[in-house]
C-alpha cells in the first residue's frame, strides 16, 4: 500500500505579536506548576476580573482573599459589568472561539477569570460569599489575564465526582494557522513560526500533512492570520511524497527528506534525575515526556541510549510539540514590564539573531539536542518552536558517530516542550 504525504515549507520575514485578539482552547487541564499560597492569590485578585458562574447566577468577586485552611476563596459578590460580560460571551459563540477587542476597550476589561461552581455559602447579609476550591468545576482564562499561577493547583471536580478538564481562554502566537479541508470543512491542522517574532529570527517552517482527504484529488490548504498579526510570507511550497505505508518520512529543518523503514528504539531514556521515562517515548501514540522532573534545577533534560551502529552516520527521528505552558510562561514574561513593554520592545528591535538564539537557548525555548563525544556533550542543534497545536515528526542528520553505545541528550526548558517518540536510523536515506 502507498500514501501521500505532503510538506508544507513557507518562508516568513517578520510578524509583530499578538495584538487585541483572543481564543478559546477546549479541554485543557490545569496541572500543578507552583505551589498555592496567599500572595498568588493576592496577584490574582489584583490583576484580573474574577467572574463565577452557577447555575443560576453570573456575578464578580471582589475584594478576593485564600483561606488556606479551608481551602476556599472568601470575597464580595457584586453585580457583573456588562463589558466584561460582553467579551466573555463574545469569545464562546464565535465558531472558532476567536474575538476581538473594541479598539477604544481598555484591554483590562479582557482579564478575566471566570470560575464555574456547583454552590457557595453566603457569610452575611453584605454579601460576603465563601466557595470552596472544591466546589469548582471548571475555570475560563483570557489570554489576556496575568499573575494566574494560584489557578494551577485548582483540584478541579466534576460533580459527579470524576477528575474534570478546565477550559481555558489562551492564546500563543501561532500564526498564520494551516486550515485544511477534510470534504466536510475546514479544520486548523497546524501552526507557523512560533516564536519568529522579529524579522531577525527570519525562517522557513516545514509541517507534514497526513494524505488529509482521500475522496478528494486537490487538497484544499488555507493559511490564515486568526489574529490579525502583521506577517510577511515569501514562498509557500508543496511536496508531495508517495511511498509504502510502512516508511517514515520525515524531513530535517533544512528542508531535507529522509525516509525509514526499520528504526532502532533506544535501550533506555532518563530525566534529569535519572528516573526512566523510556515507555512515554517509545512510540508514536500521543503519549509524551514534557520535561517536568519533580526537582526542577535549571534546564531540564532527557538523555536517551541507544545500541553501537556499524556506520558512523544516522538520523535522529523525533515527534515533538510545544506545551501551552510555554506560552503562558512567555506571556508573564511580557506583563513583568507592565507599561514599559513597548519600550523594551523598541530598546531591543535590533539585537542580532546570534544574541536572540543564544538566549533563546540559555532559557531552554528552543529544544537544544546534544551527542556525548570521549565523555563530553557536543551541540548537534538547536530545534525551533514547532507549536502547540500538533505533533510534528523531525529528522536531525548525525555524522562522526564514536564507535560503541550511542548517547543523546535533548535539554529545554521546565515543560516547554513533549517529546512523543524517539529513535535512530541507521541507513539514512536521504533525498535533499
Amino acid at each position: 500500500m502507498r500514501s501521500r504525504y505532503i510538506f508544507s515549507i513557507v518562508l516568513l520575514t517578520f510578524f509583530s505579536s499578538c495584538t487585541r485578539y483572543y481564543q478559546l482552547l477546549e479541554n485543557k487541564n490545569p496541572e500543578k506548576y507552583t505551589d498555592n499560597d496567599l500572595y498568588e492569590w493576592q496577584l490574582l485578585a489584583d490583576y484580573n476580573h474574577i467572574i463565577i458562574h452557577t447555575p443560576q447566577e453570573v456575578f464578580e468577586l471582589k475584594e478576593l482573599q485564600f483561606d488556606e485552611q479551608s481551602n476556599s476563596l472568601i470575597g464580595k459578590k457584586v453585580s457583573i459589568g456588562s463589558q466584561e460580560l460582553f467579551y466573555y460571551e463574545k469569545v464562546m459563540q464565535d465558531s472558532d472561539h476567536i474575538a476581538k477587542r473594541n479598539p477604544h476597550d481598555k484591554k483590562a476589561l479582557t482579564n478575566q477569570v471566570h470560575f464555574f461552581c456547583t454552590e457557595y455559602t453566603e457569610l452575611t447579609e453584605t454579601n460576603v460569599i465563601h466557595l470552596p476550591l472544591s466546589q469548582v468545576t471548571k475555570v475560563d482564562v483570557s489570554k489576556q489575564a496575568s499573575h494566574i499561577n494560584a489557578l494551577v493547583s485548582i483540584p478541579i471536580v466534576m460533580v459527579s465526582g470524576a477528575a474534570g478538564m478546565g477550559i481555558f481562554l489562551a492564546i500563543a502566537c501561532n500564526c498564520p494557522r494551516v486550515y485544511l479541508n477534510d470534504g466536510n470543512g475546514l479544520h486548523v491542522e497546524k501552526s507557523l513560526f512560533t516564536g519568529a517574532i522579529s524579522p531577525q529570527l527570519e525562517r522557513q517552517d516545514i509541517k507534514q500533512i497526513p494524505d488529509y482527504n482521500s475522496r478528494s484529488q486537490t487538497l484544499n490548504v488555507r493559511l490564515q492570520n486568526d489574529q490579525k498579526e502583521q506577517q510577511y510570507i515569501d514562498q509557500v511550497a508543496l511536496v508531495v511524497v508517495h511511498h509504502d505505508s510502512d516508511v517514515l518520512v520525515t524531513m530535517d529543518q533544512q528542508a531535507n527528506l529522509y525516509t525509514s523503514k526499520k528504526c532502532i528504539s533506544p535501550t533506555e531514556v532518563t530525566d534529569g534525575q535519572g528516573t526512566s521515562v523510556r515507555i512515554d517515548v517509545a512510540a508514536i501514540d500521543d503519549l509524551s515526556y514534557d520535561f517536568r522532573p519533580e526537582k526542577v534545577a535549571g534546564i531540564c533534560e532527557l538523555v536517551a541510549q541507544f545500541p553501537g551502529i556499524q556506520t558512523n552516520n544516522a538520523t535522529f527521528i523525533l515527534r515533538i510539540k510545544n506545551t501551552e505552558w510555554a506560552g503562558y510562561a512567555y506571556h508573564e514574561f511580557e506583563a513583568l514590564f507592565g507599561d514599559e513593554y513597548a519600550s523594551w520592545v523598541e530598546k531591543n528591535k535590533d539585537k542580532p539573531r546570534s544574541e536572540r538564539e543564544k538566549w533563546m537557548r540559555q532559557e531552554g525555548i528552543q529544544l537544544v539536542l546534544e551527542l556525548k563525544r570521549n565523555g563530553s556533550w557536543e551541540p548537534i542543534e538547536d530545534i525551533d518552536l514547532v507549536g502547540d497545536i500538533a505533533f510534528e515528526q523531525l529528522a536531525v542528520p548525525l555524522t562522526n558517530i564514536p564507535a560503541g553505545p550511542i548517547e543523546l541528550r535533548l535539554r529545554s526548558g521546565f515543560y516547554f516542550w513533549q517529546i512523543d517518540y524517539i529513535a535512530l536510523d541507521d541507513q539514512q536515506q536521504h533525498y535533499p
